[in-house]
């Protein structure tokens, strides 16, 4: 599973780095976990909580999820806050309104929230085809 901002559709990258900034500034530092999984990696992550041992983390099937294409990334909010914060996360701090208050400024950028489903608060995605095209080989704008 891919990190990397570069592994996003490229409308997306630039959004999710607005995001990091915006984050920053009301105090919530945040950093990417997740971009890019291929098909293989959710059937993995599928099968966990259902055929494989450990809690089910999600409910998209290979081919369901905006993480195949690029187009959806997840988060987690650091410890501490700006400027002293570090790269570990503090699962003590990590309440549903610090990833409300980070969901909000994602949806004003016209991203979805996973929070908005009530239960993947650390998502956001890009819709900008529906899935069945996706998943039938269509591909995004090129921008």
């Amino acid at each position: 599973m891919s990190k990397r901002l570069e592994d996003l559709y490229p409308p997306l990258a630039t959004l999710a780095l607005q995001i990091l900034a915006k984050s920053e500034t009301v105090g919530i530092p945040i950093r990417i976990t997740n971009t890019l999984r291929t098909h293989e990696e959710q059937a993995s992550l599928y099968a966990q909580g259902r055929t494989a041992p450990g809690p089910i983390v999600t409910q998209a099937k290979p081919g369901y999820s905006y993480h195949n294409y690029g187009l959806a990334f997840d988060f987690v909010i650091l410890a501490g806050t700006v400027p002293t914060y570090s790269d570990r996360v503090d699962w003590n701090k990590n309440e549903y309104w610090d990833y409300k208050e980070v969901g909000e400024i994602g949806k004003s950028l016209g991203l979805n929230w996973g929070g908005d489903w009530g239960w993947d608060a650390a998502h956001f995605e890009m819709r900008v085809l529906p899935l069945r095209e996706l998943r039938a080989g269509k591909e995004p704008p090129k921008t």
